[in-house]
Parts: structure tokens; sequence; C-alpha cells
């Protein structure tokens, strides 16, 4: 990865990496590998700041949850290992739609 710099779900998605998440409860130690460009999606239509400065080591990580317990994300890391998390963005171009007009409306 050398000096490229992840501090936004936006530089995921820019430099194609997966976004990794790990549980922040100590005991479920649950792991996920998220599409970053369904996560850029899903917080664009949620309005979510999506500016440089909003770094994933601060609030950025409060949006996203364990699909196991529901805790918090502990940590984010870039990661090449295929998505694991298929079921909690829409599946095609009309979920996107309908959740668009959902949050809109």
């Amino acid at each position: 990865m050398g000096s490229k710099r992840f501090i936004s779900v936006a530089d995921f998605a820019r430099h194609g990496m997966n976004i990794h998440l790990s549980c922040r409860n100590g005991h479920c130690h649950h792991t996920g590998v998220v599409d970053p460009h369904d996560a850029w999606m899903w917080f664009r239509l949620h309005r979510f700041q999506l500016s440089l400065d909003f770094c994933l080591g601060g609030s950025a990580l409060d949006h996203f949850r364990c699909t196991r317990c529901g805790a918090r994300a502990g940590s984010a890391r870039p990661t090449e290992n295929a998505v694991t998390v298929l079921d909690f963005f829409p599946a095609d171009e009309r979920g996107w739609k309908m959740l668009q007009r959902r949050l809109r409306g």
C-alpha cells in the first residue's frame, strides 16, 4: 500500500480496496469486509459527511455496526479480501433508488 492514505470512505473506493471492519465488542470478535463503493453510496444517501477530514478513526466508524451483535465498528483497514457483508446494502439499482426516495421524501 505504500504511501496511500485511507482517511475517508472515499479513499477506499478511490484506491480500489475493500474495507475490513472489526467489532468493538471485546467478546464478539466478529469481522467483515465491506465494498467501499456501496459504503460510499450509503454515506452519501444518508447525508453523512464525506469530506477528507471525515476520519475513520473518528466518527465514520460510528456508522458501521457489527452484523452479529450490533456494536459499533472498532477499526477499519484496507484489504483486498473478498466482500463478506453482502446483505446490508441494497442488492440492485432499484433498491438504491427506493432507499433514496425513502430518505429524501
